[in-house]
């Protein structure tokens, strides 16, 4: 992942020469979860509406996973109702390749490559982790302790399962908020 960053630090500041300078999320990202990026670099991208973003299922996931690393909850969850929120409401079952912000456009013909991918399904990890909490003490470590985190949201509830035993996790968070 570092060298990732290091070559996007120095090369993905645009993609083809046609696009013109613009932000890129995904330099700015992979920067950021390799620890050598900008904090206030990676919100001005991620608030740009001109910033080039992600297509794929692969880039979003990364790029909501480097939002939820760093705390940024509201942009994070607006951003997974952007992208697979569509999926849901026109009742997808699989995930497709190509995510689109926004999008009606997935049962065109020739809208995605594949329409069983698995890095698609990227929220559930995102919200095991991120949001239940529920991760290993450390990698051997076969008891999995619950550290939840509503990030904003009303509530959360959600099981994971473990070696061990399913872990559920259940919590109140905070009723102002409108998602």
């Amino acid at each position: 992942l570092a060298s990732w960053a290091v070559a996007a630090k120095n090369t993905l500041r645009t993609t083809l020469p046609s696009e013109g300078k613009r932000p890129c999320w995904h330099s700015v990202f992979l920067q950021r979860l390799a620890g050598i990026g900008s904090r206030d670099e990676w919100i001005r991208a991620i608030d740009n509406p001109n910033a080039l973003r992600p297509r794929t299922a692969y880039m979003w996931y990364w790029a909501v996973e480097a939002m939820l690393r760093d705390r940024l909850y509201p942009r994070a969850m607006n951003t997974m109702r952007r992208i697979w929120g569509p999926l849901i409401h026109q009742g997808f079952d699989t995930c497709p390749e190509h995510l689109f912000e926004n999008s009606d456009a997935y049962r065109q013909p020739g809208s995605a490559l594949s329409y069983c991918h698995g890095w698609a399904a990227g929220p559930n990890a995102l919200f095991a982790h991120h949001i239940l909490g529920v991760h290993p003490r450390h990698p051997a470590d076969p008891h999995w302790t619950p550290h939840p985190n509503t990030a904003g949201l009303r509530w959360i509830e959600g099981k994971v399962p473990s070696p061990k035993a399913e872990v559920s996790v259940r919590r109140r968070g905070n009723p102002e908020v409108g998602y």
